[in-house]
């Protein structure tokens, strides 16, 4: 690390390399001008590592070097010890590794490498004094911790952790708090509301040379700074500068029977859109717990989720090769839930309609195990159902199986019959198995 390269036309045919003369500042942008008389505008905030002299590498017929863009600048003015520096997106952050020095490390991909560099290497401590800190201008050992920040105790449940950064946000904002406070605050809350980096930052308060994630697992815009490898395909980054993930607002209807019920936090995942959004108590203010896993498909309503999304994904092993799955997972610190205004009725319908089932549980089970080996009309069916002992106001218009389903009093089945039972009019279609 640390090598001068030069990079011929031929190196990289997309790029082009350009000695820096000058900078203009123009606003909100800087103007960069090159010896050869051509310029690039840059963010103020990008312009601030770049100096006369220095060598940048850019895509060609590039008139603009916004958040993202791929430019790679070198510092050759031996008496300043500054790094280089690298902007581009990147895609997938990989989980952390040993590399052959057995340091921790994570590798994120450089998205449509035009400059030839294809990956960064970012050490767990890079990442560390980055994402799971308070003051980025503080070394770790003089943290506050995220927990402090919060002003709530390493035991606090989801629920908590939301109270207190609602609190800490309304006291800083009174105060006229800077916006760095604000924005670490938040960055505190995020972390330690997604179980997965909660747990990873407890790692690091344990041994701060356990393995550190990536949050979210990458997908952004990244600015750092440090040195490449010597054949011009990886930079190893030393600092992070700057990281904007991808974002976007959406607002949606998720259907209550979709969300994943734990006892002190709730997942809604969209499979089709792929989108996640992860709740606690005080963001999905129902009262819930895990068993109400038993019977949510049987409430047929929506609450309204407002969200901004950022880009994450893993890789997943299937049909013998490695695959990128991308979700979108709402930021726990931007989330707003809207819930119907008769919710507590459907809630205490729906509960009503599964202990009633519960009660007929054994009778079901035998009704499942006749249409699993032939078809039955309607009109069969509620014969069947009455010489069972199932009252005739249970109108099955449609019948659900749920393999997984554990019935409310018995517990003879691993699996039983649950029946949907509609208001609408009835119908003599033949009733399969679903």
């Amino acid at each position: 690390m640390g090598v001068a390269i030069h990079f011929s036309p031929n190196d990289r045919p997309n790029a082009c390399q350009r000695k820096i003369l000058k900078t203009n500042p123009k606003g909100a942008k800087t103007e960069c001008v090159f010896a050869d008389g051509s310029s690039i505008l840059v963010s103020n905030f990008l312009a601030s590592f770049i100096r006369a002299d220095d060598e940048v590498l850019v895509s060609l017929e590039l008139e603009a070097a916004g958040v993202g863009t791929q430019i790679y600048i070198r510092h050759t003015n031996p008496k300043e010890r500054r790094r280089d520096t690298f902007q581009t997106e990147i895609s997938y952050a990989a989980q952390p590794r040993k590399d052959k020095r057995n340091n921790l490390f994570v590798s994120a991909e450089v998205l449509n490498p035009r400059l030839g560099i294809s990956a960064i290497y970012l050490p767990s401590g890079t990442l560390r004094e980055y994402f799971y800190v308070g003051n980025r201008h503080h070394a770790w050992d003089w943290q506050p911790s995220l927990y402090d920040l919060l002003q709530v105790n390493h035991n606090a449940s989801p629920a908590e952790l939301r109270l207190g950064f609602k609190l800490r946000t309304l006291e800083l904002r009174t105060a006229q708090a800077r916006h760095s406070n604000l924005a670490a605050l938040e960055r505190a809350f995020n972390i330690l509301a997604h179980p997965e980096l909660r747990a990873c930052y407890d790692a690091l308060l344990d041994d701060p040379a356990s393995p550190t994630l990536f949050p979210y697992g990458g997908f952004g815009s990244l600015l750092v700074a440090g040195d490449i490898s010597r054949d011009g395909s990886t930079f190893y980054a030393a600092r992070i500068l700057s990281f904007l993930p991808e974002q976007k607002f959406k607002h949606l209807g998720a259907p209550l029977r979709k969300v994943v019920f734990y006892n002190d936090h709730a997942i809604y995942r969209d499979s089709r859109r792929k989108l996640e959004v992860l709740f606690d108590q005080a963001s999905l203010p129902l009262l819930w717990d895990s068993n109400w896993n038993q019977w949510k498909h049987l409430l047929g309503t929506k609450i309204g989720v407002k969200a901004t999304f950022i880009q994450s994904g893993k890789y997943h092993h299937r049909a013998g090769a490695w695959h990128l799955v991308k979700w979108e997972t709402a930021l726990p610190s931007r989330i707003e839930v809207a819930l119907p205004a008769n919710i507590a009725e459907q809630i205490a319908d729906a509960r009503k309609t599964h202990h009633r089932f519960g009660e007929f549980a054994e009778a079901l089970d035998l009704i499942r195990a006749r249409i699993e080996s032939a078809p039955v009309e309607r009109a069969d069916l509620q014969k069947l159902c009455a010489g069972l002992g199932v009252p005739g106001d249970f109108d099955i218009a449609l019948i659900t199986w749920k393999p997984d389903y554990d019935a409310f009093i018995t517990s003879s089945s691993a699996s039983v019959l649950v029946a949907f039972i509609c208001s609408g009019p009835s119908t003599s279609s033949i009733l399969r198995r679903r």
